[in-house]
């Protein structure tokens, strides 16, 4: 189930905000978890925004420390290493919580190119 939900996530995701993308394989991977990259879209601010509005995501590499290098993990797999968004899903995550999650994270990604003045470049 969760890597099903996880597909839709991606597909969903890519296929809804232009210039998005998502880091790694899409059959060798862990089932629940993505990472999202969406140019001109500092991540800090999708994770304030997502997190207003009820969602719990991160940005960077899991094991980011606080240096100010490119994550190492970020570089190898190909990732943007500034401005990556982390998802990851539960077994008991469900289609129309991907749904609603995609609906914001499009709204806000949106809004903050809009307000950036970067749409259509």
């Amino acid at each position: 189930h969760t890597g099903e939900v996880t597909d839709r996530l991606r597909s969903q995701v890519v296929a809804t905000i232009p210039d998005a993308t998502f880091a790694g394989s899409t059959t060798h991977r862990v089932p629940y978890l993505t990472m999202f990259s969406f140019l001109y879209v500092p991540a800090d601010e999708l994770v304030d925004e997502l997190g207003r509005r009820g969602w719990a995501v991160s940005s960077g590499a899991s094991c980011t420390s606080d240096t100010q290098r490119p994550h190492h993990v970020l570089v190898a797999v190909g990732a943007l290493t500034h401005g990556s968004l982390r998802v990851s899903v539960t077994p008991t995550t469900t289609t129309a919580e991907i749904d609603d999650f995609v609906t914001d994270l499009a709204d806000i990604v949106s809004r903050i190119r809009t307000e950036s003045g970067t749409v259509g470049l």
